[in-house]
């Protein structure tokens, strides 16, 4: 099956910059599973392992209804999507899951208030921290930094409550330890980053 790729960006918008953040997200579903390989990169540098600006980031939690955070660290960064999963586990572990052609609608919109160092998704009932790395060990180091800075900016916890909340009520997982740098994903439920 060929891949289609619609995409909604804006007329005159360019992907400008160190420190913006593009919100990608998945509309609407025909035929279409999981996205597993998106990105923002500059020539010259190879899409698949994933790392800070995606990649082949392999997270079967990325479906229709996923919105996906992505950190942009060049001017003129270049926007690619594509290796489809029609399933996969979590820890996808022997390079191939059931692949698939990607059909779908995706809305590209440019954050200027926002400011990454790492992909972030929200699912209708999630938010999902994620770090890559070929070391799983630093991945949980990375992912974990990113909920706790997630929950004290939405909840107004310190950091020592919301790493307790984290241990209580996130869940790790194990994106993928295939694509040279492994991934490591915290999902929290939304309804503990409401204000008490």
């Amino acid at each position: 099956m060929a891949s289609r790729f619609v995409p909604a960006k804006p007329r005159g918008v360019t992907w400008n910059g160190a420190g913006d953040c593009v919100i990608f997200s998945h509309s609407r579903q025909e035929n279409f599973s999981r996205t597993v390989w998106i990105t923002f990169h500059c020539r010259g540098i190879p899409i698949p392992p994933p790392r800070r600006n995606g990649g082949n980031i392999d997270n079967k939690e990325l479906v229709a209804g996923t919105t996906l955070y992505l950190p942009i660290f060049t001017d003129g960064a270049l926007f690619s999507i594509g290796d489809g999963h029609g399933a996969q586990g979590d820890g996808e572990v022997c390079v191939s899951a059931i692949e698939t052609g990607l059909v779908g609608t995706f809305c590209l919109t440019l954050r200027n208030d926002m400011r990454l160092e790492w992909p972030l998704a929200e699912t209708p009932t999630h938010m999902i921290t994620m770090a890559f790395d070929p070391d799983l060990d630093d991945c949980v180091v990375i992912a974990l930094r990113q909920m706790i800075d997630l929950i004290c900016a939405r909840t107004g916890l310190d950091r020592y409550q919301a790493y307790a909340l984290s241990s209580l009520t996130a869940d790790l997982r194990v994106t993928q330890v295939v694509n040279g740098n492994k991934g490591i994903h915290f999902m929290l439920d939304k309804r503990y980053l409401k204000r008490g």
